[in-house]
């Protein structure tokens, strides 16, 4: 199964959180490194809020201020509901839902709820629980139950734990923990960052890592299972976030990933030469990923508009190349209702061991694929949303996506958002 990058592109930006690096499919993409900027950068550039801090002190904290005094309590300050549903068509040659020469289809159908809850701790620590819930049918996966008996529907869900702790004026800590499960396919990271701000809040550096690990069936094109793998992944992140004017905003991250398992999609197959079988999909058992990002934004006070840029370059040791190219406007229509509009421009290489036809005398431990996320292609994608902010610090959004390339898939996202803050 193929889920495209705009499969994932719901999240609570309500609050202007950053968005998360973007990708072209879930295991084995061009673009999976994470490289998104400070907490401070997302909020400054998400909402095209622009300011410079006037004071920067440094004094640390003391243990009660960090922790909270008793009288303080633990409370809820946010609760926020999104769905979101994602319907993509195409065809790839992974897929078994077709001709044993392919392609097959990569239809999908996504349902997801998600909740977000906002615990605050103390002045000083802050904690975020999102739990998305996943229900998803797919033509090349449902091609697969005929033979495996596995149920048509599949149903996901996941936690994650973001908390973040301010330890002086001009430094925080934050830290992650996720779990993920579902029928085949089981995963769990952890991770921490730190920031500090410099310049008298006018700059921000950042560095965060990352490790996450997963576990899945082994389940082969027949439908055979055979035991349990495992992959892990191990993400690095360095950015830095500048103010070059009141309204001006400007950052920059780099992210490396070492990846080591079992890599490809264990029920992936990769049609033979002539037609007439197919073998499994198989790659190398390593993989290293770098990504470098950066992005500006420009806020215009007069006509109350901000204007965002960004670009992405990824390379990897399975010599694929991507350039990603996005730019987004930020436009008040009334003093409460905020509408978007974006445009993103994808285009890579591919791998250098994707074939539609591997040949037949060839070595059958050599690396292959057909997955069309990993071949030569161009992607576009458009969007726009519309924000209501409500009275108190409620909101209320809407938000359409449409995803299209060149080698035969395309997608729709519809996203509605509710919640608010206390």
């Amino acid at each position: 199964m193929t889920r495209s990058s705009v499969a994932r592109r719901a999240s609570f930006t309500l609050r202007a959180k950053a968005q998360p690096a973007l990708t072209e499919n879930p295991q084995g993409a061009a673009v999976a490194v994470a490289t998104s900027g400070s907490r401070w950068a997302a909020c400054l550039l998400a909402c095209g809020c622009f300011w410079i801090a006037s004071d920067g002190h440094t004094e640390p904290a003391s243990d009660a201020v960090i922790l909270g005094s008793a009288n303080q309590g633990v409370r809820i300050d946010e609760f926020r509901l999104r769905m979101t549903s994602y319907y993509q068509d195409g065809h790839g040659y992974q897929s078994q839902a077709g001709t044993i020469a392919g392609p097959g289809s990569e239809r999908a159908l996504i349902v997801q709820p998600m909740m977000l809850v906002g615990i605050r701790q103390s002045p000083r620590i802050h904690h975020e629980v999102v739990i998305p819930i996943d229900i998803v049918s797919a033509a090349s996966v449902n091609a697969l139950d005929v033979v495996s008996h596995a149920s048509a529907v599949n149903e996901a869900i996941g936690v994650e734990l973001t908390s973040r702790f301010d330890l002086t004026d001009d430094d925080q800590l934050t830290s992650n923990l996720t779990w993920h499960e579902e029928e085949p396919f089981g995963s769990g990271s952890f991770g921490l960052g730190y920031s500090r701000a410099l310049a008298d809040d006018n700059a921000v550096l950042g560095i965060s890592g990352q490790a996450t690990f997963d576990r899945f069936d082994y389940l082969q094109p027949n439908g055979d299972r055979y035991g349990r793998r495992n992959r892990t992944a191990l993400n690095g992140n360095l950015s830095f976030l500048q103010l070059l004017s009141p309204t001006t905003v400007f950052d920059a991250a780099y992210g490396l990933t070492f990846q080591q398992g079992l890599l490809e999609t264990s029920y992936n197959s990769v049609p033979m030469e002539g037609g007439m079988s197919r073998i499994k999909e198989l790659f190398p058992h390593t993989r290293t990923r770098h990504a470098v990002q950066a992005r500006v934004a420009q806020h215009l006070p007069d006509s109350h508009t901000t204007l965002r840029a960004a670009y992405r370059f990824y390379t990897d040791t399975f010599q694929l190349r991507a350039h990603t190219t996005e730019f987004e406007l930020h436009q008040y229509l009334l003093p409460r209702l905020i509408a978007r509009g974006s445009f993103r421009y994808y285009t890579q290489t591919g791998v250098d061991f994707f074939s539609t036809a591997f040949p037949l005398l060839a070595n059958s431990m050599q690396p292959r694929t057909a997955d069309s996320d990993l071949a030569k292609f161009h992607a576009q994608e458009f969007g726009v949303k519309l924000l209501w902010l409500a009275r108190g610090q409620s909101s209320l959004d809407v938000s359409w996506f449409h995803y299209f390339r060149d080698n035969g898939l395309d997608a729709n996202v519809f996203s509605f958002g509710y919640g608010g803050g206390f």
